[in-house]
């Protein structure tokens, strides 16, 4: 009952308000012997609904001890802060643009902060992946919607090529094989590669049928173009909320585009609560 009234932010959340006039009223007591239990909002997560159904069980025997409740929700709001929206997928390199050298990784990292400002959650290898294993690479794959590839002449070339040691392959092939490209959208990079026809081998082919967003022009990354770069952030935001639409991975309003998360105040409270 309790994360009841806290998941609907009121208490108690019965469904009939004149039950709530007197909690001890023999009305509530036969709702409640009758079987009848608060209304849980509809975003509210399997795990924890299925928890919360045990908990309520008639039978005394049959509802989960204190300790096994604990451990059930610390893994439940474990895998629920690891959940990303998307991945992004990008080579460190640099390339010309107008005769002048630019490096990729802070231009994918100021469109990671674009995101993350519409409330998206993003992951990048300066947040999460430096220095660490393989393994950290899946995981953060497997626990990312939506897969964004930043697409540079490198990029194309290191998956296409065959050492099987670089990143942006192994991330790339991995993502391909667990996923397909139904959770891909492609963010063009470097000028000269908006034609589809430029991204050989298997970028091409895993991409050729999804939508793509570009950021390669020059005026976008200029400190008074900041407009420009706003309006593509908007594009790709739409294009991710799409694929979380269609992969029903997070509940949202199709109407206004806009991700039905919780705050971070209450995962915050959540993961404080139950790590005394």
């Amino acid at each position: 009952v309790f994360f009841a009234a806290l998941l609907n932010g009121q208490a108690p959340p019965y469904p009939n308000p004149a039950l709530l006039a007197k909690l001890d009223t023999p009305a509530l007591q036969r709702f409640v012997c009758d079987g009848g239990r608060p209304v849980l909002p509809p975003d509210t997560p399997d795990a924890l609904n299925r928890l919360i159904q045990k908990c309520w069980n008639t039978e005394p025997k049959r509802r989960p001890l204190a300790n096994e409740v604990c451990a059930s929700i610390k893994k439940t709001i474990s895998s629920h802060l690891q959940r990303k929206d998307a991945f992004l997928s990008h080579d460190w390199g640099r390339f010309f643009v107008d005769g002048q050298e630019e490096r990729n990784h802070p231009r994918v990292a100021r469109i990671s902060k674009g995101l993350e400002a519409k409330k998206l959650e993003c992951w990048i290898d300066e947040e999460e992946m430096h220095g660490i294993l393989q393994d950290r690479m899946c995981e953060g794959i497997d626990n990312s919607t939506v897969f964004l590839v930043h697409i540079t002449h490198k990029y194309v070339d290191k998956v296409r090529e065959g050492n099987m040691r670089d990143n942006c392959k192994k991330e790339f092939l991995y993502c391909d094989q667990q996923k397909g490209g139904d959770c891909m959208v492609g963010v063009v990079m470097e000028p000269g590669l908006t034609d589809r026809k430029l991204w050989k081998g298997t970028v091409g082919m895993a991409l050729a049928q999804q939508p793509r967003v570009d950021f390669s022009d020059p005026r976008i990354w200029e400190a008074e173009h900041s407009d420009l770069f706003d309006e593509r952030i908007v594009c790709l935001y739409n294009e991710i909320v799409k694929k979380i639409f269609k992969m029903k991975e997070t509940p949202i309003n199709p109407s206004t585009a806009i991700i039905e998360r919780k705050s971070k105040d209450k995962r915050s409270f959540f993961k404080g609560f139950f790590s005394k």
